[in-house]
């Protein structure tokens, strides 16, 4: 008797090792398929990492890394319930014990708020929220921002929302714990590699062209989030709409005083935040209009000019920690003690709204980018809603997550972007 031909295993590639590529190519590469009997077969996916430089090249070893459920749309908030979740859980993703894969501190996120019309939207955008299922998601006057955070400078506020599960993460020890488990499971990593075309059947692609010889592929995942526009391009696929915009992080020594690592995220009215980096430093941030750089180079992410330098004394930086420190005085004497800056890119799109689907010219191309400096904590969601594009085939405009139907349309690569456009953006 005639042994029965094993199916081909479908083969995907991802493009991009960053924290978006890593856990889409950890969970492809962990489905099995079984037997008659229960038995588990081979992968269900032959799956290839394709990173241009080292693995992190981009924002993900460049990110605040930060994570919050506090979000204006449905999916959003519930995609972001589901991330917490899942890096609460990372250790269990990724094989390892859990304290051998510790990523998340929940630290919380304080937004602090001082026009009554921003804290009167602010409030009603908390008050969906829980209505979507964020239960610890709260609305402060000032007596309750003073008693929970005695270091806030109260004296001007109007209010706060605050939500004690969002946090920051540990994105290098996120993507290599992904892809090592992921390379264990039979995914193929590719580290130093470019992909420079593509050899087409029609519209699909079969194999992508790169500096190590052709890569077959039955579905291609474009993960390269800034870089994203241009490789939909050599691919022949739409145009993505997506701006590279320089952000900086400056970093003060903290002297190892007590009660560092206690701080919470605190964002305030104006867009400037801080968060404990360590025992001996924290981290302070502002995204501002700046010229958008379409053709940066790798090289280009570290570049920090003179006007963004926490070296110079009328730079953004500077004046960062000054606006910071009339919300939180006790960061007036960490200014003095500086560590550095650094920089890298935000991938934003017109309505900060990430895109996660199908292109609408190339079939087996499914872009996951554009993710407005959300990329990171957006991940685990990113890849739940890769994984069910992959398995369908087709693009698709809903999603089961955790029991609910969620519209995922507002990720469509052609979306209106006028209807859900994301108000709650850093």
């Amino acid at each position: 008797m005639k042994s029965k031909a094993r199916t081909p295993i479908p083969r995907v590639a991802v493009i991009g090792a960053g924290v978006t590529g890593a856990l889409i190519a950890n969970e492809l590469s962990k489905l099995r398929e079984k037997n008659s009997i229960g038995e588990e077969a081979p992968p269900r996916y032959d799956v290839t990492v394709i990173e241009q430089g080292a693995i992190g090249n981009g924002s993900s070893s460049r990110s605040a890394a930060c994570i919050r459920q506090q979000f204006s749309t449905q999916a959003t908030v519930h995609g972001m319930m589901y991330s917490v979740e899942y890096y609460k859980n990372f250790a269990k993703h990724v094989g390892k014990k859990p304290s051998e894969a510790n990523v998340l501190v929940q630290n919380g996120y304080l937004f602090l708020y001082r026009d009554p019309q921003r804290f009167q939207e602010a409030a009603t955008t908390a008050v969906m929220q829980q209505q979507w299922g964020l239960k610890d998601v709260e609305v402060l006057g000032p007596p309750e921002i003073r008693k929970k955070f005695p270091f806030v400078n109260t004296l001007e506020l109007t209010g706060a929302t605050w939500c004690p599960s969002d946090g920051f993460l540990r994105p290098v020890d996120i993507y290599s714990e992904a892809l090592e488990n992921a390379v264990r499971n039979g995914a193929k990593l590719m580290r130093n590699t470019q992909v420079n075309g593509a050899t087409k059947r029609g519209n699909l692609i079969t194999a992508l062209k790169t500096t190590r010889g052709n890569v077959p592929c039955d579905i291609v995942v474009n993960a390269t989030n800034a870089w994203a526009p241009r490789v939909s391009q050599m691919l022949e696929g739409t145009g993505l709409p997506i701006m590279s915009l320089k952000r900086f992080l400056w970093f003060l020594n903290t002297n190892h005083a007590p009660g560092v690592m206690e701080f919470p995220m605190i964002v305030a009215e104006g867009g400037q935040y801080f968060r404990p980096e360590n025992s001996h430093q924290v981290m302070l941030g502002h995204a501002v209009d700046i010229t958008p750089e379409p053709r940066f180079s790798n090289e280009d992410q570290d570049v920090v000019p003179w006007e963004y330098d926490l070296e110079n004394a009328d730079g953004l930086g500077m004046q960062t920690w000054m606006e910071l420190t009339s919300w939180v005085p006790v960061l007036e004497k960490f200014g003095k003690e500086k560590h550095g800056t650094t920089s890298g890119f935000y991938g934003t799109t017109p309505d900060h709204n990430p895109f996660i689907d199908y292109d609408p010219y190339v079939p087996n191309l499914i872009h996951a980018c554009g993710f407005s400096g959300h990329g990171i904590m957006h991940a685990p969601f990113t890849m739940k809603i890769v994984c069910a594009l992959v398995e369908k085939g087709t693009r698709q405009w809903t999603m089961e997550l955790n029991g609910k139907i969620l519209d995922i349309s507002i990720f469509a690569v052609d979306r209106n972007f006028d209807n859900h456009a994301e108000a709650m953006v850093i």
